[in-house]
């Protein structure tokens, strides 16, 4: 066996110690005690997580049906709004009505001139009729 041969035994030998070391120290340094407690810790968070869970789709569900009640509420209160407001006149409607006024005032106007001469030749002749000059 030649030197180089006597070293790869060698180093086999040390590499599979050294696994085998730590597999010792590994069993012998756990504390089975401690590994129980974190696993009941993991345990009852998960338990917590699960009820978490739980209680956070109740409450996903109550606002969901509190959400549910306003929106048919609001569809309520506008449909009320709109059913208002189509009754209403439109920009256009008073816009016609406010230049139907003016014409209207124009033809009262123009009426009042004509009424006033109206009147002024009615007193000339109830005058004349009258014998009053």
């Amino acid at each position: 066996m030649t030197l180089d041969q006597a070293l790869r035994i060698a180093q086999v030998i040390a590499i599979f110690a050294s696994g085998l070391l730590n597999v010792y120290l590994f069993f012998k340094t756990r504390n089975t005690t401690q590994m129980r407690e974190h696993r009941g810790q993991i345990s009852r968070l998960e338990k917590d997580r699960r009820d978490g869970d739980a209680k956070l789709h109740q409450r996903i569900e109550t606002i969901s049906g509190e959400h549910k009640a306003l929106g048919s509420d609001l569809v309520r209160r506008v449909s009320i709004v709109e059913n208002t407001i189509s009754h209403m006149p439109t920009h256009r409607d008073l816009t016609g009505i406010r230049d139907e006024l003016s014409d209207l005032n124009g033809n009262v106007e123009a009426l009042g001139e004509r009424s006033k001469s109206n009147n002024e030749m009615l007193q000339s002749i109830q005058k004349h009729l009258m014998g009053v000059e």
